[in-house]
């Protein structure tokens, strides 16, 4: 599970002329960390953040949104013709150009970088996730980013348990995922929740390399700098029945 940030990157609409009536700037913030909410929110922004924080709470920085996947976002703009009906089925003209469309058009609410001639390089569109505020006339955007492990709430003991395997990946430099089960200590394996069962570790392995704390290569795990400082800053964190209760990982 991941803590997930939203931030207020730009205005898409007109916000001097129709200005945000809850006073919302760019660079503002709101946090969910697994258990309770940061910052300041608009609450007509709730029900189109919600659904995309709930799932990035879930995924962190492997969420992707399905129509990232249609390559329609790389196709330019087209025109009706018959004639072409033979060539692609359906009847369209394929424009290589674009047309200038006059600052807050609808164009403005459309995914960055789609549809647009010439053709993006790389294939972008979507990769970020960004949910616009339903007041079109101002359209604020906040852009969502899962920016670090979830430790708080529900996920506290799956936390605990990452911060075991980052112990024993520190320990034991360039070891398979299979064989971290056996280095952790019987009670980690057996009596503190959750039961470290191999695919349960191997989930919480991969939330690791999604935040760039573990790096696996050749069926190897390596721990990384940042996940050194992780672990670190978790250890000095800790109390001192804490670091107790989950020897000998983390003492």
């Amino acid at each position: 599970m991941f803590q997930v940030k939203a931030t207020l990157v730009e205005f898409l609409g007109d916000e001097q002329n129709y200005p945000c009536h809850f006073n919302h700037g760019i660079g503002d913030e709101f946090v969910y960390d697994g258990e309770e909410f940061h910052g300041r929110l608009c609450p007509h922004v709730i029900t189109v953040l919600m659904p995309k924080l709930e799932a990035m709470y879930d995924a962190g920085p492997r969420y992707v949104q399905p129509p990232y996947y249609s390559p329609f976002w790389y196709a330019p703009l087209s025109a009706r013709d018959a004639s072409m009906k033979d060539y692609d089925g359906v009847g369209w003209r394929a424009l290589p150009e674009d047309i200038p469309e006059p600052p807050y058009s609808l164009k403005a609410l459309l995914p960055k970088g789609s549809f647009a001639y010439p053709t993006n390089a790389r294939r972008d569109v979507l990769k970020d996730v960004v949910v616009v505020c339903p007041d079109v006339r101002t359209s604020a955007a906040f852009k969502l980013k899962a920016f670090d492990l979830a430790e708080r709430g529900e996920a506290a003991p799956y936390f605990r348990k990452q911060m075991a395997i980052l112990e024993v990946v520190r320990r034991n430099d360039s070891i398979r995922m299979g064989d971290v089960r056996a280095k952790l200590s019987r009670a980690h394996r057996d009596e503190i929740y959750p039961l470290a069962a191999s695919v349960l570790l191997a989930a919480l392995a991969e939330e690791l390399e999604a935040l760039g704390y573990v790096r696996a290569a050749g069926g190897q795990m390596h721990i990384t700098t940042a996940g050194e400082a992780k672990l670190e800053g978790f250890k000095a964190s800790a109390t001192e029945e804490v670091r107790k209760a989950l020897e000998p990982e983390l003492r």
